[in-house]
């Protein structure tokens, strides 16, 4: 069965008030894109553009892979129910990722990977105002105020200390200053 293609040009107002053929397609040359008409709906179907310019809000239903260089998100919230984000993803080693990590654009707040170090540095105070247990070594060397410190490594402190509750040390404890014990 053939069909006869028509190929027409008008601006986006023109199309307003247009009704294509079935299989009809038309140039808008206001917005620089191919209509494609079935016939019956006013002003056919726009095609995306490859620059997406006249593509307004949309969603994807199945996977989306953006290729580039940078890929920059206009949003005021982000919200990913997934529970885990990959940073570095492919990174060969621990020195391919290095520098990876979270920035804080105009508050100058970076948390990334360090791999000659071998650590995660955040580069601004933490303040923590739940409990705070390292299974590791802990390094205090500024002052360090909490209610309750429990670390199964060596602890090291530098600076003042203050617990108000319960400190538990089960392996090494070494303090750089005076270490007052109270009534015992």
């Amino acid at each position: 069965m053939a069909k006869e293609i028509i190929h027409r040009i008008g601006t986006t107002a023109e199309h307003q008030n247009f009704v294509g053929a079935e299989g009809e397609w038309t140039h808008d040359v206001d917005l620089t894109t191919i209509r494609v008409h079935d016939g019956s709906t006013v002003g056919g179907v726009p095609m995306a553009r490859a620059d997406g310019q006249n593509v307004g809000d949309f969603t994807v239903t199945g996977d989306l892979t953006v290729l580039g260089t940078t890929t920059t998100i206009d949003s005021t919230e982000v919200t990913i129910q997934d529970k885990n984000i990959t940073l570095a993803a492919g990174a060969a080693d621990s020195q391919a990722a290095d520098g990876g990590g979270f920035t804080i654009d105009g508050a100058d707040v970076t948390f990334s990977w360090n791999h000659s170090l071998t650590q995660m540095e955040l580069n601004r105070a933490l303040v923590v105002t739940g409990y705070l247990d390292a299974s590791g070594e802990g390094n205090f060397g500024g002052s360090l105020t909490a209610a309750d410190i429990d670390t199964t490594g060596a602890a090291n402190f530098g600076g003042n200390t203050d617990v108000g509750g319960n400190m538990t040390v089960t392996g090494d404890m070494t303090v750089g200053g005076t270490f007052d014990c109270g009534t015992l």
